[in-house]
């Protein structure tokens, strides 16, 4: 579905007002309020408010427009392919082959360079890759896989993806995998379903103002389940985009997700929160109800 015009010009104006945002965000702070780094993405020098750059997915890199989540998704494939943190200009040319699912192009531009065998993938347009459907031939094919805020839009029941992650990679390869977390709740209990009978549905526009999060006008979700029974849900979440391909259909907590891990075959998985202050990478914990979103690592 191509971009609305409206929607690319508010995303090119965005883009050339933050460097000035970031900056003048900074007059008159003390430097207890401030955060200097080198963004581990594009080398640029920074200077950001701590507020701005410890909010996971705001832009606080001047240059190429990273945030905290995608300096410290770049940060663990650092250390999981060579063992060591280090910018991606400093990764050693690697021949490893690795699939990513809907990266920046900016980032897949850069990673790209160093990582010979990596492939960026989208859903829904060239190259195209579906983590629920694809050839038999790619299984055992990957030495690792960037899944980076897929698998809460993926459809239930989401223990299909996630041993597909697991079955795609070789032995000894790995799954690096970000998701929003329930924030402001607890973080050892169940995944949240925000619909568990789902089976056959439909997204249509809503008449009047639903409860919404996203650009997409006011939908509802109607769904019928397997049994016959109609439902109808508005309190949707949609994370940027368009059309149903964005539509949040669950919330993890980080045991939820870990357990998710196991159960699918991975025999080792880890959480990568250590701070990098020198990149621009710093975990807080909960932060003002958000639960930091620390990239997981998952070894087959």
């Amino acid at each position: 579905m191509a971009v609305p015009i409206w929607k690319r010009i508010f995303f090119y104006i965005q883009g050339v007002l933050s460097p000035l945002t970031i900056w003048k965000e900074t007059l008159g702070r003390s430097e207890s309020e401030i955060r200097r780094y080198i963004c581990n993405i594009c080398g640029s020098r920074n200077k950001v408010l701590m507020d701005r750059m410890l909010r996971r997915e705001s832009v606080s890199c001047w240059n190429c427009k990273s945030s905290l989540r995608r300096r410290s998704v770049v940060n663990a494939l650092s250390l999981s392919l060579f063992g060591n943190s280090v910018p991606i200009v400093d990764f050693p040319l690697d021949d490893r082959k690795g699939l990513a699912f809907s990266e920046k192009k900016n980032i897949e531009h850069k990673l790209r360079r160093k990582l010979l065998g990596y492939q960026n993938t989208f859903y829904h347009r060239e190259p195209k890759f579906d983590i629920l459907n694809f050839e038999e031939d790619q299984i055992g094919s990957f030495d690792y896989i960037v899944c980076c805020e897929v698998l809460e839009h993926v459809i239930q029941p989401i223990e299909n993806a996630t041993k597909n992650i697991y079955n795609l990679l070789k032995e000894g390869g790995f799954a690096l995998i970000t998701v929003p977390y329930n924030s402001g709740g607890p973080q050892d209990g169940p995944t949240v379903e925000h619909f568990p009978e789902l089976y056959d549905y439909e997204l249509v526009f809503a008449d009047t103002q639903n409860k919404q999060r996203g650009f997409q006008k006011s939908q509802i979700l109607i769904n019928t389940t397997i049994h016959g029974e109609r439902q109808e849900f508005s309190d949707l979440a949609f994370h940027g985009g368009d059309g149903g391909l964005n539509l949040e259909m669950r919330q993890f907590t980080k045991e939820s997700l870990k357990e998710l891990l196991f159960q699918s075959g991975f025999s080792r998985v880890e959480e990568i929160g250590d701070d990098f202050l020198h990149f621009g990478i710093e975990f807080l914990g909960e932060y003002e109800g958000q639960i930091d979103k620390q990239p997981i690592v998952a070894w087959k």
